[in-house]
């Protein structure tokens, strides 16, 4: 009984722990505009599911399913029971996204009672706090899960879904666990079609055991549940399940994979920064404390890696709970190396994988050199003042060991993905009035709240269709209609946001010669 109440306290504390950075300031700090296109998606998922259009809940090649329900029917209610309003509009687009923002970081904490639960079968219950609550306070993380995004969704169901598959396979065999196991999958591939990797890794591995106990019910029961839960879920498929499914990797393969993303590293501009992309990247976006935990594992690792072909064959047929996720998701890593399109929040899967790690690397650490923990200390210590510092802007977070904003933006750099935009638009509505018209290269989160008419695309519209041009960090006026006209432009304002320059206001300099006499 007594174990009982210190677990419930412990629950408590990591429940404070887990929604102090997340829920303050929370519908005010970021309008993303990924965050943006899915509010709209998910109208239009809704708007299937009414007429009985089911083809039309298939909005994108993600696919995005998870998120669209959450965000449509959330949009929905708050719509109909507080606004008494059908459509999103400029003055009513900040309540409905906040509501969602609030639903997802609720979601978010269900889920890691969930993962607590699943790992709790496999580690001891305070290890596994420890590992869900360091992969929950990381600055990165939290900063992720302010948005309306898919990474955070499919960062759990994936690890859910190994979770759940190595508990049926290797400690108890009750259907329960498999049937977890498909959901999990399902909804993985239904968040972002990358999750058909963890669905192949599973079927390999209960194929295996197939192979080796003649179980051939398993396997069938996981294909046909998965394969339940994802026509269950994904209406579209109700009407059309090939074409969709063709529609889904057709799209992955020419936007995800051929198709580059611009990113700013060390200093130059590419669309298709490299094999070290990935690991700059999670240097400059992982705390120290897990950092340094995680290399500390990875050398004592190394030691006990069989020396012989036979040896390493039996540790992968039976693998301890480690090795089986990591060689899902070294997997996963090798794989997202190669698209050209590279992003610093496709690495979030790792993250619960990395915490996992770090808590096993400090154990070991710590049973060897008691006197670390002082080192351990410090370390936890930069993780609470980082979500100090960068609250709420988490999305911004940079390692303390890339000193300060500027040398961070040396390596990588940031992108505008409408950080701080609502605080922007009530600072140029402010300073400037709310009717001034707004030129930016990516319109979409402002245009949700000042209103479609007054924000114009700089790379369509000449320098007559706007009052001020709004540039985002990293942005320039190349390949803009403005490119030839930019010595008619003069900054005369910024809003800075955790030590970046954010977002650069430009005037017009006849308007501002104007102004001054």
């Amino acid at each position: 009984m007594l174990l009982k109440k210190t677990n419930l306290l412990y629950l408590a504390i990591f429940t404070i722990l887990f929604f102090l950075p997340r829920v303050f300031s929370l519908g005010t700090d970021v309008l993303n505009p990924d965050g943006v296109n899915w509010h709209w998606r998910s109208e239009q998922f809704v708007v299937g599911l009414k007429t009985r259009d089911f083809a039309k809940t298939y909005q994108h090649y993600h696919p995005g399913v998870t998120l669209t329900w959450v965000v449509g029917t959330t949009a929905e209610i708050v719509k109909r029971l507080y606004l008494n309003e059908n459509v999103y509009t400029s003055s009513n687009y900040l309540v409905i996204h906040s509501a969602v923002k609030y639903v997802l970081v609720a979601l978010h904490f269900i889920l890691s009672l969930v993962l607590i639960h699943g790992l709790s079968k496999i580690i001891n219950f305070k290890t596994v706090l420890l590992i869900v609550a360091l992969f929950s306070l990381e600055p990165f993380v939290v900063g992720n899960s302010r948005l309306v995004h898919l990474d955070m969704l499919l960062t759990y169901f994936l690890f859910l879904s190994l979770i759940y598959s190595y508990i049926y396979l290797y400690l108890d065999k009750k259907l329960i666990y498999l049937l977890l196991t498909s959901v999990f999958l399902a909804l993985s591939f239904l968040t972002k079609s990358i999750g058909i990797g963890v669905i192949l890794f599973v079927f390999g591995y209960v194929s295996l055991m197939f192979i080796k106990d003649k179980n051939y019910k398993s396997i069938v029961f996981l294909v046909m549940c998965t394969l339940l839960t994802i026509f269950v879920v994904f209406p579209a498929m109700w009407v059309s399940p090939l074409q969709t499914l063709l529609n889904i990797f057709n799209e992955a393969s020419r936007i995800g994979i051929r198709n580059g993303h611009g990113q700013i590293f060390f200093g130059s501009y590419t669309r298709d920064p490299g094999i070290l992309f990935y690991p700059v990247v999670l240097a400059q976006r992982l705390s120290v404390l897990t950092l340094v935990g995680v290399l500390v594992y990875i050398f004592t690792a190394l030691k006990t890696i069989p020396k012989n072909l036979q040896g390493l064959v039996k540790a992968l047929m039976q693998p301890s709970f480690i090795l089986y996720i990591s060689i899902f998701y070294l997997g996963y890593l090798c794989v997202m190396v190669y698209p050209s399109k590279k992003i610093d929040r496709y690495m979030l899967p790792l993250f619960p994988y990395f915490a996992l790690l770090a808590v096993y690397g400090y154990q070991l650490l710590l049973d060897r050199y008691s006197r670390t923990k002082y080192i351990l200390y410090i370390f936890i210590g930069l993780t609470f003042y980082s979500l100090i510092s960068f609250f709420p802007y988490y999305f911004t977070f940079y390692s303390p060991i890339f000193i300060n904003a500027d040398i961070s933006e040396t390596v990588v750099g940031q992108k505008p993905f409408g950080i701080g935009i609502p605080a922007l638009q009530k600072y140029i509505s402010t300073k400037y009035g709310s009717d001034v018209r707004l030129g930016f290269i990516d319109t979409k989160p402002m245009s949700a709240l000042h209103g479609n008419s007054k924000v114009l695309d700089i790379r369509d519209y000449g320098l007559s269709s706007y009052d001020l041009v709004v540039l985002g960090i990293n942005e320039d006026f190349d390949n803009t209609k403005l490119k030839n006209q930019q010595n008619k432009l003069q900054e005369i304002d910024s809003y800075s946001i955790n030590g970046f320059k954010f977002w650069r206001i430009y005037g017009k300099t006849e308007d501002i010669s104007t102004n001054s006499q």
